[in-house]
């Protein structure tokens, strides 16, 4: 009796300390953006609120359009949530399960007529893996953005035409993919026979009322889109998304956003509101709950949501992302409590999130007691953990692998702590870590030999990489190669005419060279300069880049010509060791940076 008292005192306490807070919430939100705003020059903002059965906070901040110094109104401004149009891909997905038309372990090709998921693995990819991202497939970006309608392409097409490759088997780790949204959306449109955003429109919007939201491209002209802006504040035009649209073309406002909110939190409708209802509570209930986690120690996916724990709070959440617009949506079932906020400037990117774990902060007031003492063997674990990974997130097999660049950096930051960039995660359990001042996880998967393999989180996961495989290390290899051809182009041109031999093979043999290291040099200078306008490649491939991409195929060839005048070279007698070194190591630079060229699939086109 003691403590079923306790547990309701804490919970009421508990209840009223949220109340009370969340009177002082616009205050509070108000000098964290006077404090963002001016500091990352951002242009606008929307932010919704709601809690238990109703809105409790709709505010706009900063500019819809800079240049006609528009406002934000949250009420009838429209936004881009990027990545958050999954959620009600996912919850039509429900719908579906619902109504006994699917189930999650289906296979997928079971729903899909317009093509076939090439079949690489014993088990085949089933629902549940595109909703816990978890099928296996291998990253894809280009192509995914239009530049005007006229490129929009009916999802089937597009999605046959870019399928991407299989890489692990399903099941096994989290790989966030926008392919495999995109792939239950075909799935909504296949089964319930009615285009995907039709069927969002007349099975979740129109329901809720949301009257201000669409996944199609274009918008109607009379209503009121915020712009978005490039990290100069430069306005950028309309992001035509509508070829990937069930995994991010949507548009929307925060007062609609809180109708969907309000109906997740209120088993599936809009409180006192029967003909709202979207699901059947129980289906809320089972879409609220974890489908998948890489370890029981840490969150997951439920269910299209992914979780995070504030203390003890289990919270939802979901990010989105275009290039100019950024937000983050965060739910906590329990406490009927919803989050929403959109900015509309690219220099936000880091903003949504760390804004939303300040609210969280804010309301809950989560207690992170700890012991302070490292763990037995700290230092160990911590020697083998130490190091860089790459996000499973990544192209394998195509050209954009070269966008895969970026690493986690993880290093000792004092005893039983470790760093990722600004994070501190304390150990607390071997191998398990608990972010310092923040609510993530990670937790390090060792292999048989007790060498750490992967970097484990509730929403993604990492391979660790040796020296060899770091893209820097590879990096600076292709540059030392360039630079010996570059040499190997001076020493050529400047050789005084004399010291050339008058042998007509020797001659063939100087000019092969000099090609194939001006080639090189060629490349590595055009794909620079390439480089710099990488963010285009979300449009597609540019011509330039195919043009580029002839000259390793002909260093290549050239390069095959000069290992045949390398034997040949050696055989003879009529060479010097220094012309025989010289050649073989001009040789065997350009062989590495092909070597190189190759690994990150740019030899040849590989779209």
């Amino acid at each position: 009796m003691v403590v079923v008292m306790t547990c309701s005192f804490s919970a009421h306490a508990e209840e009223d300390s949220l109340a009370a807070n969340l009177k002082g919430l616009e205050l509070f939100l108000d000098s964290q953006m006077e404090a963002y705003f001016p500091k990352h020059q951002l242009a606008g903002a929307t932010v919704s609120v709601v809690f238990e059965d109703q809105v409790v906070l709709l505010k706009g901040y900063g500019h819809s359009d800079l240049e006609k110094k528009n406002l934000v109104d949250a009420a009838n401004t429209l936004f881009r949530p990027g990545s958050i149009s999954k959620l009600f891909t996912w919850t039509a997905i429900m719908q579906l399960v619902e109504d006994g038309q699917i189930k999650l372990n289906d296979d997928v090709d079971q729903h899909i007529a317009q093509f076939q998921i090439p079949t690489r693995f014993d088990e085949p990819i089933s629902i549940r893996h595109l909703m816990t991202h978890t099928a296996g497939f291998e990253d894809a970006l280009i192509g995914t953005y239009a530049r005007s309608e006229t490129q929009l392409v009916p999802l089937s097409q597009f999605l046959a035409a870019n399928q991407p490759k299989r890489i692990r088997p399903p099941g096994k780790y989290i790989a966030y993919s926008n392919y495999s949204t995109n792939l239950a959306g075909l799935i909504v449109e296949n089964v319930s026979g009615v285009a995907f955003d039709r069927y969002i429109e007349q099975q979740v919007f129109a329901p809720l009322g949301m009257k201000h939201s669409t996944f199609s491209e274009p918008i109607p002209r009379e209503w009121e889109m915020a712009r978005g802006y490039d990290t100069a504040l430069n306005p950028v035009g309309f992001e035509y998304l509508h070829n990937v649209g069930p995994s991010g073309s949507m548009t929307t406002t925060a007062a609609d956003m809180a109708m969907f909110m309000l109906a997740h939190l209120n088993g599936g409708a809009l409180p006192g509101k029967a003909s709202s209802r979207i699901l059947e509570a129980p289906t809320v209930q089972r879409m609220h709950q974890q489908l998948f986690t890489h370890n029981e120690q840490l969150e997951g996916n439920a269910h299209g949501f992914w979780e995070l724990y504030a203390g003890k709070q289990r919270v939802l959440w979901h990010s989105g992302g275009t290039t100019v617009f950024h937000s983050w949506l965060f739910l906590i079932p329990e406490l009927k409590l919803g989050f929403f906020i959109s900015f509309n400037a690219a220099q936000a990117s880091a903003i949504p999130r760390a804004l939303s774990i300040a609210v969280l902060e804010y309301l809950l007031e989560p207690n992170r007691e700890h012991d302070d003492q490292a763990i037995d063997g700290f230092e160990s674990r911590a020697e083998e953990i130490e190091g860089s990974y790459r996000d499973l997130r990544r192209s394998y097999t195509k050209f954009e692998k070269i966008g895969s660049f970026g690493t986690l950096d993880f290093a000792i930051a004092g005893d039983g702590v470790i760093a990722l960039g600004p994070r501190r995660y304390r150990e607390v359990e071997p191998y398990l870590f608990q972010e310092i001042g923040g609510f993530e996880n990670v937790l390090f998967k060792t292999n048989g030999s007790g060498s750490v393999t992967h970097a484990l989180f509730g929403a993604g996961a990492a391979d660790k990489q040796s020296v060899l495989t770091l893209p820097y290390s590879q990096l600076a290899l292709s540059l030392a190669a360039v630079l010996v051809c570059v040499l190997g182009v001076l020493v050529t041109l400047l050789r005084p005419r004399k010291s050339l031999r008058r042998c007509g093979s020797q001659r063939l043999a100087n000019a092969t060279m000099l090609a194939g290291n001006l080639s090189v040099i060629g490349f590595a200078a055009a794909f620079t300069v390439a480089l710099s306008s990488a963010g285009n490649l979300i449009f597609g491939v540019p011509n330039t880049v195919y043009y580029a991409l002839l000259l390793p195929v002909l260093a290549a060839f050239l390069t095959i010509l000069c290992v045949y005048f390398a034997f040949t070279f050696w055989r003879s007698q009529d060479h010097s060791v220094i012309l025989k070194l010289w050649y073989t190591t001009n040789v065997g630079a350009a062989l590495l940076f092909l070597s190189l060229v190759a690994h990150w699939n740019l030899l040849g086109w590989q779209f």
